[in-house]
């Protein structure tokens, strides 16, 4: 594998995180959507009521739903908030934004990069690499938990509108 091949699998992985806060902007934009449907309907009221001792079906249902899409949402944000992997960020990376921002110019980031070999150099890409596809794994787990959650939400929304 050469250096070539390296850009291009970090390139499919800086693609796949990319991805995956796309989706998850997508689902926050609908399923914000069906909580407004939830607030303005006036199916809300049913949860307070929950809230002060009325357990019927429509009150359990409502507050539910809320719940879930709230939690959803939760979720689908915190999918999108950038985030890194320290365990896996060498001290001194060439690849990784915040490690080169450390240099004091660029020219001492060039005699950076000069002191590297091919195989140092592969090394670094391997790292980053390692180090994006951990966190577009991590951003894909939370995304496919919001979704499910966020439909269950959906799913209860639907039954509340039918029980009431």
């Amino acid at each position: 594998m050469d250096r070539d091949d390296l850009k291009k699998v970090y390139e499919y992985q800086i693609y796949m995180t990319t991805f995956a806060d796309t989706k998850a902007g997508g689902f926050i934009l609908l399923f914000t959507g069906i909580l407004s449907g939830l607030l303005s309907s006036g199916k809300l009221a049913y949860a307070t009521a929950m809230l002060s001792g009325n357990l019927a079906l429509s009150n359990v249902v409502s507050v539910c739903a809320f719940l879930s899409l709230l939690g959803s949402l939760g979720l689908l944000t915190w999918t999108i908030i950038p985030r890194s992997v320290p365990a896996h960020e060498k001290a001194l990376s060439v690849i990784f934004w915040r490690h080169i921002a450390r240099d004091a110019s660029g020219s001492a980031y060039l005699a950076r990069l000069r002191q590297l070999d091919g195989d140092a150099w592969a090394a670094q890409w391997a790292e980053q690499i390692h180090s994006v596809a951990s966190i577009a794994s991590i951003k894909f787990a939370r995304l496919r938990d919001a979704v499910w959650l966020g439909l269950f939400g959906s799913f209860l929304m639907v039954c509340l509108f039918v029980i009431t």
